[in-house]
């Protein structure tokens, strides 16, 4: 592994992106270099690290970054799947029902993949500053809000922040404010 990126204690939101980061050894190393930590400090710092889930955490992040990977070869197969449905011959399928149904069920599972793995993706590009509250523990990071608009009949596929609630209670749906205001119109 190489060196922590140099002078890690002098952070500021203009540089953090240029150090490195998912691994619970850079920690010590930063930390080593800072405090003059000896082996067995090191060691107790490994050892925190370890139980206050920070290893976990990295170890999950890096596991997320994997799984967006898998989700968008997913993703693909999915639309390459559509594309064969779409052309291919109602001899080789069954029947054009069965090609018809299928087609939508790919595009169903699609759209929801593509939410998802852009879910995902939000998250893992989010920015590095989090800063926390000594005190409270509160944390300022902003959590991906967005929702996708459930217009029934023909979703729009918006997605936004802003979003209006939708009136068909029955429903309980959510619309974007482009379709709720085609709603009331």
């Amino acid at each position: 592994m190489t060196p922590a990126s140099p002078s890690a204690t002098h952070v500021t939101q203009d540089n953090i992106w240029n150090y490195r980061q998912n691994h619970p050894e850079l920690i010590v190393r930063d930390a080593t270099a800072a405090f003059g930590l000896n082996e067995g400090q090191q060691e107790q710092l490994r050892a925190i690290l370890m139980a206050r889930g920070v290893n976990k955490w990295l170890a999950v992040r890096r596991s997320i970054i994997s799984l967006k990977d898998l989700w968008r070869e997913r993703i693909t197969y999915l639309n390459d799947s559509i594309t064969f449905y779409k052309h291919a011959d109602v001899q080789e399928v069954g029947s054009e029902r069965f090609r018809h149904n299928k087609i939508i069920e790919l595009r169903a599972m699609l759209k929801e993949m593509t939410w998802a793995r852009g879910a995902i993706r939000e998250l893992c590009h989010s920015e590095r500053w989090v800063p926390w509250s000594r005190r409270t523990g509160e944390y300022s990071f902003a959590i991906p809000k967005t929702r996708r608009c459930r217009a029934p009949m023909m979703p729009c596929g918006h997605t936004t922040m802003e979003l209006a609630t939708g009136d068909d209670e029955r429903l309980g749906s959510v619309y974007c404010r482009a379709c709720a205001e085609g709603r009331k119109s």
